[in-house]
């Protein structure tokens, strides 16, 4: 599994767990995995811009 894919799993999973915990009236905990959550989506965004992309079919060689 790519490491990007891994992070967007977690990232989903802290997003949920940080809505049941505010349902449960756990303010804190929730806003806590909301932060984790939003590093570990920017983390998966920045994983998904620097992994290799093979070569190209095209592009802008002259």
């Amino acid at each position: 599994m790519r490491r990007s894919s891994t992070l967007n799993i977690g990232c989903i999973l802290l997003l949920s767990a940080s809505v049941l915990l505010f349902f449960n009236g756990r303010t804190w905990l929730g806003l806590l995995c909301v932060a984790l959550g939003a590093v570990l989506g920017v983390m998966a965004g920045q994983a998904m811009t620097t992994e290799p992309r093979g070569v190209s079919g095209g592009g802008d060689a002259e």
